[in-house]
């Protein structure tokens, strides 16, 4: 009752309302002479609620998602393959609630299961706690960001001259009263 309640109640403070929460403990570092694995522990909570008011009752919906999370990066201190992986045990639970006045039935159920992933990560030399790796798909993200920025540069200078000397009609669509009183007695300056 406790916990189903504090699910349909403790979602924020709306009819319609989210709220979150991640605690994540310190990421422990354990090295060898050639290796470390960082390890970093998070409990998230993410739930979403919703209030329907009726003639003679109110109803609580809520749905919410309980995760633990344990993220462990395996990295080599003097850069090479790495690996990062991802386990989460979830629980995603839905209440329901109706409130008439007298009475007060709720009902819920949950379920669990688990997930898992694992990257390869390509790591240049790190500090212990300070792995410097990008996955595969990171690396070829970053790599077209720099060409496409490059490309833009090249575009934006190769304009300076247009900038410069800007030609062309401008069509300009303004109230009256600000055509009148600002517009038109500073046209003689751009002539």
């Amino acid at each position: 009752m406790n916990l189903m309640f504090a699910a349909l109640v403790g979602c924020g403070g709306g009819p319609d309302s989210e709220s979150s929460y991640r605690d994540c403990d310190g990421v422990r570092t354990d090295c060898t002479a050639s290796t470390c694995v960082d390890v970093e522990r998070c409990d998230i909570e993410k739930c979403e609620g919703e209030t329907s008011y009726f003639f003679d009752e109110t109803e609580y919906e809520s749905k919410c998602r309980f995760e633990e999370r344990v993220t462990r990066t395996t990295y080599p201190r003097d850069g090479g393959v790495g690996r990062r992986e991802i386990r989460s045990d979830i629980d995603e639970c839905f209440y329901e609630a109706e409130f008439d006045g007298d009475d007060f039935d709720e009902e819920g159920r949950c379920t669990n299961s688990r997930e898992c992933s694992v990257e390869t990560l390509d790591c240049n030399a790190s500090d212990p706690g300070d792995p410097d790796c990008d996955t595969a798909d990171g690396a070829a993200y970053y790599e077209r960001a720099v060409r496409v920025l490059s490309e833009m540069d090249e575009l934006e200078s190769s304009m300076t001259h247009a900038r410069a000397n800007p030609r062309g009609r401008l069509k300009v669509d303004v109230p009256s009263s600000l055509g009148l009183t600002v517009i038109i007695p500073a046209l003689p300056d751009f002539y």
